[in-house]
């Protein structure tokens, strides 16, 4: 059986009845549902799929409840489960993490946001990996944290954001866990928070807007979490502000890497402007390039140098009026993405990107959305993205991929429906461009309502990608979920 670890890290509603979740009271998010979409990358039916749900707090290394897929997964297929769908009414809302089996390999992803169905409720979003068993690892990082604290350079509504952090005991024995926390600028931890015993496919949950963490007020830098005893962990943080009007996601990392995509950035591109964070793990300080590219795959702006503290993380937002010290010279309107190369070191590195959406220099609307860097050693001829939607309970979604060789590259991309229908499109891409496409655009109309999968196979280059999924009928909303894609 092939397993994947997935972290659900919030609240499943599955009565008739609204329970709010543990641990939430100063996150005033609305009621969140869990979705997973699971897509088959083989030639293969996946006959048996099943998913244990492990409910945080119980540590009894039993599953809650179980769930088998009536039918398994087709090959080539990707299908969405709604959480509150496929668990029975007797098991109580809550936070939970799950570990899905299956006698072939299946990429999944989660989606947090507000329950179906509730009226008078802010919409918010969020989308992150589930973490494949040959993922997890004993030592995972997380590039960017806070603690009821925000960053001045990103002026958002509410200056209280906070993290909440999940982490999973991804092996078949107990995990001992240390979590501990290094504020930006400092290069040995300024809190740890040790948790011992943790049972297999249990997790630990962190939310650092509460009490339990008040030393850590105004906390803002990098999280390393380990095992001490040896186990293979997995982690996923969301973060947002006090009131609740952004939500976004991203995984921890368990890699480093000394050449990093971050796939889209933009500038003042239809109100969006993009931030993101990069973290050095290592005891010496490192030097890093950065050179944003466009959808030609020509440099954009300055030639931009920097260098990172040891241990610590860095903020870069492109509504600034420098980038590392050097004049911004990026043009207003410039959607593209940044390849961030470490110079004169062997020290790995990693990161986080966001965007959002604003109004003027000091007010954001509430479409934002984060996602891991990309590593270099990521790169492939083939990739996979689980779930794509066009005109499907008013979401769209958009796409954007780097071509990380020196030649153009021919794409060709697969687009199963959930009803197994086939759609193929051909396209190119430019030597080192970094390309985006939307399913709201007149290439997708062959599509119809789609929900599904994207499979990308590149001629002559290899390339990373990541997806989102948006809404544009939730003006002032957060509908924007931002992931990955996936290698084979």
């Amino acid at each position: 059986m092939k397993k994947i670890s997935i972290l659900l890290m919030v609240a499943i509603v599955v009565s008739a009845f609204l329970v709010p979740a543990p641990a939430k009271a100063q996150w005033n998010l609305p009621p969140i549902c869990s979705g997973v979409m699971l897509q088959n990358t083989t030639a293969s039916a996946a006959t048996t799929v099943n998913f244990d749900f492990y409910k945080q707090g119980n540590n009894s290394g039993v599953p809650a409840a179980t769930y088998a897929v009536p039918g398994g997964i087709a090959a080539g297929s990707a299908q969405p489960f709604y959480i509150p769908d496929i668990l029975p009414s007797s098991v109580p809302d809550g936070i939970y993490s799950v570990v899905v089996t299956s006698d072939q390999q299946l990429n999944s992803l989660v989606n947090e946001d507000t329950c179906r169905g509730l009226t008078g409720q802010t919409y918010v979003g969020a989308s992150h990996a589930g973490v494949s068993d040959t993922k997890a690892a004993t030592s995972v990082y997380l590039a960017f944290v806070m603690a009821r604290a925000f960053q001045a350079a990103q002026p958002p509504i509410s200056p209280d954001w906070s993290s909440q952090i999940a982490v999973q005991n991804a092996d078949t024995t107990d995990a001992d866990i240390l979590v501990e926390f290094y504020a930006s600028g400092n290069s040995t931890p300024v809190y740890s928070y040790p948790f011992t015993g943790v049972k297999p496919g249990e997790s630990i949950y962190m939310d650092l807007s509460t009490s339990t963490y008040s030393a850590m007020a105004g906390f803002y830098g990098a999280a390393k979490i380990s095992s001490t005893n040896g186990k293979k962990l997995a982690a996923v943080t969301n973060y947002g502000p006090a009131n609740g009007t952004q939500f976004l996601s991203y995984n921890g990392e368990v890699s480093t890497s000394t050449k990093l995509y971050a796939t889209q950035l933009t500038k003042e591109y239809y109100g969006y402007t993009s931030g993101f964070t990069l973290y050095n793990p290592n005891g010496t300080a490192t030097n890093i390039t950065l050179t944003f590219k466009d959808a030609t795959g020509s440099t954009v702006g300055s030639a931009y140098t920097d260098s990172l503290a040891a241990n610590s993380t860095k903020a870069y937002f492109l509504g600034n009026a420098t980038i590392g010290g050097q004049v911004n010279n990026l043009p207003n309107g410039f959607n593209g993405g940044v390849i961030i190369e470490v110079t004169g070191s062997t020290n790995g590195i990693l990161g986080i990107f966001n965007f959002d959406n604003r109004d003027n220099t000091s007010n954001y609307y509430h479409h934002s959305g984060a996602a891991n860097m990309v590593r270099d050693e990521d790169k492939a001829s083939t990739l996979y993205i689980p779930q794509l939607l066009r005109a499907y309970a008013n979401f769209y979604a958009g796409f954007q991929i780097v071509n990380t060789s020196a030649t153009a590259a021919t794409l060709t991309m697969t687009f199963t429906n959930r009803d197994n229908t086939v759609t193929v499109i051909n396209d190119t891409l430019a030597a080192g461009a970094i390309k985006g496409f939307s399913t709201q655009q007149s290439w997708a109309n062959g599509l119809g309502s789609f929900l599904g999968g994207l499979k990308i196979e590149a001629t002559g280059g290899q390339i990373v990608a990541q997806a989102n999924l948006n809404s544009p009928y939730f003006s002032g909303q957060d509908g924007l979920l931002m992931y990955n894609a996936y290698t084979p």
